[in-house]
């Protein structure tokens, strides 16, 4: 004759734990990785070379420095590595804002 257990029919304790807003961060968190590890790498860089492109362009100023004192050794550029670095932050930042906007249209979209 089997034996009936209770935990069988019991709930886990751990069912009646509502979701804390950790919980939640962390389960947007995981699922804004899960899309953004979707996207298309070439359309991000077509994303971020567009907000490079134009007038207004973050990096015009430092192209007309560069034109200004122009180096004919191209091994060393005339940029000081404090712009450098400016510069490789500003692009990091577009590359992050590109993801963010095709991760937030895809969760309006309802996209997989």
């Amino acid at each position: 004759m089997p034996t009936l257990s209770f935990r069988d029919y019991s709930l886990s304790p751990i069912d009646d734990i509502d979701m804390t807003e950790d919980d939640q961060d962390t389960q947007a968190q995981r699922e804004y990785e899960r899309l953004a590890k979707t996207l298309n790498p070439l359309y991000i860089l077509d994303c971020v070379l567009s907000d490079l492109d134009g007038d207004d362009s973050p990096l015009l100023d430092d192209i007309k420095i560069i034109l200004a004192n122009p180096s004919y050794d191209r091994l060393y550029p005339t940029i000081n590595l404090s712009d450098a670095q400016r510069i490789g932050k500003l692009v990091l930042t577009l590359v992050e804002r590109a993801v963010a906007n095709q991760v937030n249209l895809k969760l309006a979209v309802g996209e997989d």
